[in-house]
């Protein structure tokens, strides 16, 4: 398990479940990033854990050692805009992306992952959450997470679920409130970047 707080330091955890069901965290590494962090997933396939510093990009981590430490590999810029607020792993026709908030400009930043070497990331482009007037349900602003999973929920979301924080509600005017996005559209978007760059 990952935490961090807002000086950029993060601890990694060892968590046991001992036979009485309490559950114990060892702390087996500590590290910091230059600024503010906010967002992290691990991919289990490849030990890499992807790490979101606000103001200033992505790091990636090797966890396969707790000796590692992270490694920049995509700064801010356009059309990405800071912040980065929240990262998410989903798969798409076999290939691996990852989801970042663009908090700056209301958007989501979707980067492909190269499996030989999955420090390496290439932007496809942003995609945006959109207002859907007839069932009264605003578009998605200032995400400060999000998560996807590509696990069959059933129903709607057979093909998986993007779940993302909207920080503002237009329709009627409320607070932060959470969307949910059908796998199906997410993939349909992921493949409309994928196509254009074709």
């Amino acid at each position: 398990v990952f935490a961090n707080d807002t000086s950029g330091r993060f601890e990694r955890y060892k968590l046991l479940i001992k036979e009485n069901k309490v559950v114990e965290g060892n702390l087996s590494q500590s590290f910091s990033l230059p600024s503010q962090p906010e967002g992290c997933v691990v991919d289990t396939h490849t030990n890499t854990a992807y790490l979101g510093e606000e103001a200033t990009g992505i790091w990636a981590l090797d966890i396969s050692s707790t000796d590692n430490t992270p490694t920049f590999i995509s700064a801010i810029t356009p059309p990405v805009e800071a912040d980065v607020e929240g990262l998410a792993l989903f798969i798409v026709d076999d290939k691996k992306y990852l989801i970042a908030s663009s908090q700056g400009n209301n958007s989501y930043a979707i980067y492909h992952i190269h499996e030989e070497n999955p420090e390496t990331l290439t932007l496809m482009g942003l995609i945006k959450i959109a207002a859907d007037k007839a069932k009264q349900i605003d578009g998605v602003s200032e995400t400060d997470g999000l998560e996807a999973t590509n696990a069959n929920l059933g129903g709607a979301f057979t093909e998986g679920l993007w779940v993302v924080q909207d920080g503002r509600n237009v329709l009627p005017s409320q607070k932060q409130n959470f969307k949910l996005v059908a796998g199906t559209t997410l993939k349909n978007a992921i493949r409309d970047l994928v196509n254009r760059q074709d």
